[in-house]
Formats: C-alpha cells, structure tokens, sequence
C-alpha cells in the first residue's frame, strides 16, 4: 500500500493512501491514519493544497460529486503512485491560513472555484457569500465577462448554489452564455482555460480538445495530467492501440524516471491490447521478462518467439511453477517447427521446475513429445528406483543441475565404491557449483591422495 507523509503541527504524520480519484482540476486522495480515522488530501492540477479529517460526505459538497463521477484508481495503481511522492512532506493548515494562501496566489476566480472544493469541510454559507463579494465587485466595476466566469466557473463546482443558477441564467449575461454554449468555439480560442479544462471530460471524442488540452499541459509543465489524459484515452479506446499514441506514452513515462512505476504501466495497458507487439517489444527493452512470461502463459498470446525466449531463460522456478500447465504446452505448441529451442527451453524449465514439481509431474505434460530431455526424464525416474543406479542418476541431475540431489548420489556411490575417482570429481564440481568451496577443496585433496595412492601401488 501507498504511504504519503504530512506535516501537521510541524509533526510528520504518515498515512495510508486508500484511493485517487480524478475531477475537474482536482485530485482527491482518501487517506486513514494509524488509528483508521480517514482523511481528505486536496489537490489542485498538481499542487496540494490541504487535508482534512473526513467525518462525513455532505450530499451537495463537491467531495460528493467527484467521489461519484470522478475516475478513481486504488493506491498500488501506478498512476496513484506516479502522483503521490513517498519521499515530500504535505503540510496540513488551518482553513484560515488555507485561504491566505490562495489568496497570494491565484486570482480571485481561480482562488474561489479551488476553496469551493473544501466545501464539505468549510461552512457553505460563508463560501457563497465570498462568491457574491468577488462577482459584485467585478460587476460593479464594469467587468461583466469577469463576473460571469466568477459564476460560471463557481457553478462548476458548486452548482446546488441558488445565486450561481440565478445569475448564470440572468440577461445581462446572455452574450456570454453563448459563447460558452460553443465549446469548439471556446476551445479553437483558448477563452477561459479554467472552464475549458473542467468541462472537458464530456469532449474527448473531438481529437481538436485533446490536442489543445495536451499543448495546455505541455505549456504549464503538467506533466501528471498529460500522462493521465493519455492513459484515460487508451481505457475509453478500441485496440490495437496506434504506434504513434505509444510512443508519445512512452515519452511521457521517461519524465517519471521510474522503472517500477513505468512497468507497471506498460503492464496495465498490456491487459487493454493484449496482442500488441509494440507493448511487448517496450517491456522486452525494459527487461520486464516476468511480465512477459506470464503474459504469454496466461492469454497463450503468440508473440516474436525471440523475445519469449529471451524473457523465459531468466525465469525462476517459482513463476514457472504458478504456470505449470500452461508452460510446457506454450512451448511444445508454438515451437513445433524449431526442435532445437524446444529442447533447449525444455530443458532450462526442466532445471528450474524440478525442485519445485516431481518428474512425473513433468512428464505428464510433455506426453506426447520425444526429446533428449524428455528421455533423460524418464530414465531419471527409472533410476530414482534403483539404489544400484546412483552414479547414473548423479549424473542425469548433475547435467540438470539439481546438485544437492546429484550430491546425495555420489556420496551413496562413494560409499560403495571408495576406489572409484568418478564420485569423488563430480561431488568436487557440484560443490564447487553450489558455492562450498570448503567442501570442493576437500574433495579435490581426496582427488590428489587417491591419485598419489594409485601411483605409489
């Protein structure tokens, strides 16, 4: 899970991300602390603005409305763990001292449509009322196309507000609601980019909005909503995805200069356009060999062979046993017309599943194949029968390297053929092999002594 960390009365207070909903400008953050009391963190485009302790959801609060219409993704997405930074403090203020400080700076409209977003926490009343102070200043002062955006754009967040509703609605404002009506038209002339951007969400069908919103965050350096615009895109579109819209992602994900978090993008939109080369291509460059694996396995998606294979000869035995089903028929099934990879993937699956999975297990999904490796198999367990056989089966998981078990078989061998220097050299190697240089140093003087012994007879 997500942890962030706050200042609140100069204290750090950490607390568990729960979920990051998208709306409008903002970005909500549910939170809960160590004794499970929720919060709120407050965002606007990407600058915190403050958190609150969350006793309620009002009906008619702006909390409400992005918690039920916004886009929400939980705490270990990646574009929840793309915005939130586990290593900055977000420090928590009064209300007060909340509003001096978008006071000093935004403007008066962009200052009221962020504080009405608080209006769960704040009392409504005085909002509107500061509503009302900033619209009949403009209005008085002549500034009518000012004092309709303060309305137009309040209404936005708070559109149960009766005064708003009545004043947007009144005739002195007729032209500008015209204008406003045209969304194209207001786009085309980037007038009022707070309302253009709010309302956008009910304009992404028009390739025109989203170019000028993407332009629009480029210009303010908004990097996050860039990069959330793009993947919102994808979710709401067909596959296959087109190459030019993954490669402009993909610059995208190069200013998080985040490895994990990048991963698991590419992993979310692998699931989106299951069958897109270009996506595996992306993950084989960036060495996500367990995501192709189980990919592969798992939608029994064909894909380039080449970087199937590259990505399955670093796999461990543990991803290979979730997929053991899967594994060997994928292989036997794709790799049909190249007898030679077929072994050799067999045969490195073989080594890394056997200390995990029997040999009969193993064979029984590799039936209907005849290989080297698979008659290595069946003589193996011909040989695990045979206490007389132990040599040759040493060496059958010696090859495979099953060394702790090739081990066990030497030292019987040894025991009963004590002359014989074939044990001796194949339990010095594997315990080379294994890292115990002590005990291969040991077997390598026993090696020299039995050979000073047979020169000197």
């Amino acid at each position: 899970m997500t942890t962030i960390t706050f200042l609140h009365h100069k204290k750090p207070l950490k607390m568990n991300v729960m979920q990051l909903t998208l709306f409008k400008q903002a970005k909500i953050v549910e939170l809960t602390d160590k004794n499970n009391q929720c919060y709120t963190a407050i965002f606007y485009k990407d600058k915190f603005i403050n958190a609150k302790k969350l006793n309620a959801i009002k009906l008619h609060s702006f909390l409400k409305r992005a918690l039920t219409n916004g886009i929400q993704y939980p705490s270990k997405h990646p574009l929840t763990r793309a915005f939130l930074s586990p290593d900055k403090k977000y420090r928590i203020t009064t209300s007060n001292q909340m509003f001096q400080n978008l006071k000093d700076k935004y403007t008066d409209i962009e200052m009221l449509y962020v504080l009405s977003m608080f209006d769960n926490f704040l009392d409504q009343k005085k909002i509107s009322a500061l509503c009302k102070k900033i619209f009949y200043q403009y209005r008085r002062n002549g500034q009518m196309k000012l004092a309709f955006r303060t309305i137009v754009n309040y209404a936005l967040v708070r559109p149960h507000d009766r005064f708003a509703t009545d004043m947007l609605h009144h005739m002195d404002f007729q032209k500008y609601q015209e204008t406003y009506s045209k969304y194209n038209q207001l786009v085309s002339n980037w007038t009022d980019s707070l309302y253009i951007e709010a309302v956008s969400a009910d304009y992404l069908t028009s390739n025109a909005v989203i170019n000028q919103l993407l332009q629009f965050y480029q210009k303010e350096e908004r990097w996050f909503d860039s990069l959330s615009l793009r993947y919102q895109l994808f979710q709401t579109s067909h596959p296959p995805f087109s190459s030019t819209d993954l490669e402009q992602f993909e610059t995208e994900l190069k200013k998080l200069n985040n490895k994990d978090i990048t991963e698991s993008f590419w992993r979310e939109l692998l699931k989106l356009d299951p069958a897109s080369d270009r996506i595996i291509r992306i993950l084989s460059e960036n060495d996500s060999n367990e995501t192709i694996v189980s990919h592969a396995l798992v939608t029994g998606e064909k894909m380039d062979l080449e970087v199937f294979e590259k990505a399955l000869l670093t796999a461990e035995g543990e991803l290979l046993k979730q997929y053991k089903s899967q594994l060997f028929p994928y292989i036997t099934s794709h790799y049909k017309s190249d007898q030679t990879k077929m072994e050799k993937l067999i045969h490195y699956c073989t080594r890394k599943l056997l200390p995990h999975i029997s040999i009969t297990e193993i064979l029984e999904h590799l039936s209907a194949v005849e290989l080297p490796v698979i008659t290595k198999l069946k003589n193996m367990k011909q040989l695990e029968q045979n206490p007389d056989e132990q040599y040759a089966l040493g060496e059958i998981y010696y090859h495979l390297e099953q060394y702790d078990k090739a081990i066990q078989c030497f030292e019987w061998e040894m025991e009963l053929s004590p002359d014989d220097p074939k044990p001796l050299q194949y339990l010095q190697k594997s315990y080379y092999a294994i890292g115990d240089l002590n005990s291969a140093k040991d077997y390598q003087e026993l090696l020299v002594n039995m050979s000073s012994r047979t020169r000197t007879s």
